[in-house]
Parts: structure tokens; C-alpha cells; sequence
């Protein structure tokens, strides 16, 4: 057996073997990078919705207008739409209620209801929580002292990615003009 052809051979199955790796390894870290734009997606999904409702806690309304304040939920008055109408709107985390919908078993349900209409949140969350601040950034669940929330959202993906979930935060400080004594 010529040697210059079982070396070529060898030579030509090892660069053959490092093109598949290196093809599999462009597979994974697109399908990681499209699991971690989706967990994005996600998070400014959710964050726009708060960032609508919250702006506006208040917004027309003259007594009454945070109703509850829990870690979480948080129910509260306002005119969402300058129409003239107060609606009532409550946020609530459903941290016992797993989404069967996806394959993350971490992931959780949370609700935005507005007059009684439901919409239930099913986008990966794993940490949702509110926290609420005095005009001195001092923590209160006292309904009239508080003036500052803070909102910290986690999601994940919906699908794992050889075993994990890639996830993706967003928090901030709301202090509604209507809040401010």
C-alpha cells in the first residue's frame, strides 16, 4: 500500500471531521442566539405593556387611585386610553400557576386585567415582582406613601436549547406624575 495515499487519506478525513464540527458547532450557536432573541422579544412584549399602563397610573382620576399594592399584584385607576372613561387595571403574578403551553417548566402565568377583560400573559415569565417606594426611595407597602414601583421582569425562552433556556431581563422605576405628593 502506497504511504503518500493512506496519509492524504488520513489528512483529507481529519479536515472532513473539523468542516462537520465546525458546521455543528454554526448550528448551536444559532439556534442559542435564536433562543436568546426570542427570550428578548419576549421581555419587550411584556415591558411595553407596563410601560403603557404604568406612565399612566392615575391619569384623570381623583381619589383612589392605586386600589392594592402587593408583591404581586398591583391593582390601579386610570384613564388608559384620555377618553374620558376610568379604567380599572390590575397586574397579578400567578407564581403557583405553571404555562403548560411551553416546555419550560419554570416559566409562570400572569394576567393584565383591565375592567374585568383578562389577558393572560403566557411569554415565558419566571420573575415578575413589584417593589414600592416613598418619595425617599425608601421600601412602603403603605397605599399612600408610596410614589415610586419597581418592576423586574424575567423571561426565558419557551424551548430549551440542549437542556437550557435562555433568558433575558428588564426592570425600572416608574414614578407616575399622578402618584408624586
Amino acid at each position: 500500500m502506497n504511504l503518500t495515499l493512506v496519509s492524504t487519506f488520513i489528512i483529507g478525513t481529519m479536515m472532513l471531521l473539523a468542516i462537520v464540527q465546525l458546521n455543528l458547532s454554526m448550528a448551536k450557536n444559532s439556534m442559542d442566539s435564536m433562543s436568546d432573541q426570542h427570550a428578548k422579544l419576549q421581555v419587550d412584549a411584556i415591558a411595553g405593556l407596563i410601560s403603557y399602563d404604568f406612565r399612566k397610573i392615575g391619569y384623570s382620576v381623583a381619589d383612589d387611585k392605586l386600589i392594592e399594592a402587593t408583591p404581586t399584584r398591583l391593582t390601579f385607576r386610570s384613564d388608559l386610553e384620555d377618553a374620558g372613561v376610568v379604567n380599572q387595571v390590575t397586574w397579578e403574578i400567578h407564581a403557583d400557576t405553571e404555562v403548560t403551553e411551553t416546555d419550560n417548566p419554570y416559566d409562570f402565568l400572569v394576567t393584565r386585567t383591565v375592567d374585568g377583560n383578562e389577558t393572560e400573559i403566557k411569554l415565558g415569565v419566571v420573575l415578575f415582582e413589584f417593589t414600592y417606594y416613598d418619595g425617599m426611595l425608601n421600601p412602603t407597602l403603605n397605599m399612600a406613601d408610596i410614589e415610586r414601583i419597581r418592576v423586574k421582569v424575567v423571561t426565558e425562552s419557551t424551548q430549551s436549547i440542549a437542556g437550557k433556556y435562555m433568558s433575558a431581563a428588564w426592570e425600572k422605576v416608574f414614578t407616575p406624575a399622578n402618584l408624586t405628593n
